[in-house]
């Protein structure tokens, strides 16, 4: 299973990576507007004390406590500065600022009510403090309002921007849920198919390849081959199942190094294998099957263990059932086991058969 989950992961790498640069480029704007946020309600906080101070410093003027004025005025100036370095840092997605007042607006404003609120009053000049208060305060009350408006409108995006992610981000962890359980399901059902032992087809796996390419108008002929390796009880009951195993695997090897691409292998059962050959007919087949015979029987295994096989060859006829060939080619290999093994021996659709001779042997 983990080695399933490994080739899955590189198939699915790109949606991984695509998923990942999502929540980074989420938690870094989390983060950034987290900060601006902080300095959103700061700069509100601010604004609204400049307001409320232009009240404040009126009100004390007209109650002539120019020594409490004194201390508000330069409160006041103190939060102007405060608030023009939290501006500074305030990063707004979309600023135009139209017909709102710009925080220079208010302050200039300011700086022109300060200049009167000084002592000594005079009718003239409370007419004047009391019109220019009035359009400060007017003033650093749209700049409150405009600072909640960006405000609102950041939490807003940030909102919308939070939900398109975790939509997109959910979508991508089903799409990825989905194509590991397919693969994992794709991977599962190939090992199926697959001898456990010797990773050619299971006998069910070959037999539904058969139908596929027996039913298809790309395949003209097609000959199959099985194939019984002779006295191989004596190799497990002399040598142990492990060796045994192990020579099944190296024939497994040496049939499919010696076959084409297109060709077809499969494990019946036991020792016994079965080669499914398109677009060839049984002269091509014989050869096919003498090159596999004459190979095995040269080659040495271990413990210096040589290993012998009887090949018995049909043609494929179009349409037919696979256990109607099977009994044809099974006919044919048990032609070759009387004969003596270590041979090829063909049985045609109409029962006519060829053979080809080789060299007897009773090795193990």
């Amino acid at each position: 299973m983990q080695k399933v989950l490994f080739k899955v992961s590189k198939r699915i790498k790109k949606k991984l990576l695509l998923l990942f640069l999502f929540w980074i480029l989420g938690s870094i704007l989390f983060v950034y507007e987290s900060f601006n946020e902080f300095h959103y309600s700061e700069v509100v906080n601010l604004a609204g004390k400049i307001r409320g101070g232009i009240q404040r410093a009126t009100k004390l003027y007209f109650a002539k406590d120019f020594y409490n004025l004194k201390g508000i005025k330069a409160e006041i100036d103190e939060t102007f500065k405060r608030l023009e370095e939290k501006v500074e840092k305030l990063k707004f997605p979309i600023v135009d600022w139209g017909r709102n007042v710009k925080p220079t607006e208010v302050y200039s404003c300011w700086n022109s009510l300060k200049r009167n609120l000084v002592y000594p009053p005079s009718p003239k000049k409370d007419k004047t403090v009391l019109e220019i208060s009035e359009e400060c305060w007017l003033k650093a009350n749209n700049l409150t309002n405009f600072y909640q408006q960006i405000a609102q409108r950041n939490t807003f995006i940030l909102i919308f921007f939070y939900t398109i992610l975790f939509g997109v981000s959910t979508f991508i962890i089903v799409r990825l849920a989905l194509l590991v359980e397919s693969e994992i399901k794709r991977k599962l059902e190939k090992n199926l198919a697959l001898d456990s032992l010797t990773n050619v087809l299971s006998r069910e796996a070959f037999k539904e390849i058969f139908h596929n390419v027996n039913n298809s108008s790309f395949v003209e002929t097609a000959s199959i081959v099985k194939v019984d390796l002779d006295n191989f009880k004596r190799v497990n009951d002399i040598f142990g199942l492990s060796v045994g195993d192990e020579i099944l695997v190296r024939v497994a090897e040496l049939f499919k190094n010696n076959l084409r691409k297109s060709d077809i292998i499969g494990r019946c059962y036991g020792d016994k294998f079965i080669i499914l050959l398109p677009n060839t007919d049984l002269e091509g087949a014989k050869k096919v099957a003498e090159k596999l015979r004459k190979t095995l029987e040269s080659r040495i295994f271990k413990n210096g263990i040589r290993i012998t096989a009887s090949f018995g060859i049909t043609e494929v006829v179009k349409g037919e059932e696979f256990e109607e060939t099977l009994l044809r080619v099974n006919k044919a290999l048990y032609r070759a086991k009387e004969e003596g093994k270590n041979r090829v021996k063909v049985v045609t659709p109409f029962e006519k058969e060829g053979s080809t001779s080789s060299p007897r042997g009773n090795k193990v």
